[in-house]
C-alpha cells in the first residue's frame, strides 16, 4: 500500500511557504495597507505651514568651486610691496586666509612672507596698481625646489600664478 502522508507533508510544507510568500508581498505595499483600511494616510498641510511655499522661493546654493591643482592653493592675499627690479618680481603679501588646497600641496600658514608674481600675471597690469588695490584671492604654486637666483639668494616657495576678479 503506497503511503500518501509523504506527500501530504511536502504538499502542506509548500501551501504554507506560498502563504508566506504572498503575505510578505504584501505587507511591503504601501498602498496596499491603505486601500484595505480605507484609511487616508495623506498628511493634510496646515493654514500656517510655510515651509514648502518657503523652500521654493529660496534659490539653490552655487556650487562649489572646483578644487585647485595639485601643487597649488586659493588664498585670500594682501600685497604690502614689490620689488619690481628683480626677475621673477617679488612682492611681501600678508596671507590672511588659505581658502582650499589642491593635493599634493604642502601647508601655507597665515602672515607676512615673500612671493613670486608669475610674469603673465604682469602682462596687463601694473606693479604699483596690485598694490594699491585691497585684499585679492589668488591661486599660489608650490615650488619643491626655489630657485636661486643671480645673487644666491633663495627665491621664494611660493608663486601667485592667478589673480581671480
Amino acid at each position: 500500500m503506497v503511503s500518501l502522508r509523504p506527500a501530504l507533508v511536502g504538499s502542506a510544507c509548500l501551501l504554507g511557504l506560498l502563504c508566506l510568500l504572498v503575505g510578505a508581498c504584501r505587507t511591503n505595499n504601501p498602498d496596499a495597507a491603505s486601500q484595505d483600511t480605507g484609511e487616508d494616510t495623506t498628511m493634510a498641510e496646515a493654514p500656517g505651514d510655510t515651509s514648502t511655499a518657503a523652500a521654493d522661493s529660496v534659490d539653490p546654493p552655487d556650487p562649489p568651486a572646483p578644487a585647485p591643482a595639485p601643487g597649488t592653493a586659493r588664498v585670500r592675499l594682501e600685497i604690502d610691496s614689490c620689488d619690481a627690479a628683480t626677475e621673477p618680481v617679488r612682492c611681501q603679501v600678508r596671507v590672511a586666509e588659505v581658502l582650499d588646497y589642491g593635493s599634493a600641496t604642502p601647508p601655507l600658514s597665515t602672515g607676512e612672507r615673500t612671493v613670486r608674481l608669475a610674469a603673465s600675471l604682469l602682462a596687463d597690469r601694473d606693479v604699483t596698481a596690485l598694490e594699491a588695490s585691497g585684499p585679492h584671492t589668488v591661486v599660489v604654486r608650490h615650488s619643491d625646489r626655489p630657485d636661486i637666483d643671480g645673487a644666491g639668494e633663495d627665491q621664494p616657495a611660493w608663486t601667485v600664478q592667478s589673480i581671480e576678479q
